[in-house]
């Protein structure tokens, strides 16, 4: 689903189809929250859309969409690059990933469709807080 699509949906549950009452930008901002908490009820609940595979090599980057390891990984971290503790080359492992943000009427939302229902509510939520109603 594109953001322009999510939006008119979101618009319809905080009653602004209209579009008086909240910008694109704010919209975006309150869908952005809502992804980011999303994100991290997924994680909690172990859901297996948001791990991702990655073969570590000492002295690698850490991705940008990196949260955390999906169990124990003989790596860790010193500043933005791994190392790896048992002196292997190479380390296969699972990471839970962060989501991206969206920015733009035509991104697409990083979440598969079924999903949206989710959040909408969410970003509803943040919306309506917005304008002092106790959700």
């Amino acid at each position: 689903m594109i953001v322009t699509d999510f939006l008119v949906q979101l618009r319809r549950e905080v009653k602004d189809v209209q579009n008086v009452g909240y910008t694109d930008l704010e919209l975006i901002q309150f869908t952005n929250a809502a992804i980011q908490e999303v994100n991290l009820l997924l994680v909690k609940a172990k859901d297996p859309f948001m791990a991702a595979d990655i073969t570590i090599t000492g002295g690698m980057a850490v991705p940008d969409d990196f949260l955390s390891p999906v169990g124990v990984v003989p790596v860790h971290i010193n500043g933005c690059l791994f190392v790896i503790d048992d002196g292997s080359a190479a380390v296969s492992a699972r990471y839970w990933k962060k989501l991206p943000y969206v920015a733009a009427m035509d991104d697409t939302m990083p979440l598969p469709d079924w999903y949206m229902p989710v959040i909408s509510r969410a970003a509803a939520i943040f919306a309506l807080n917005r304008n002092e109603y106790q959700i």
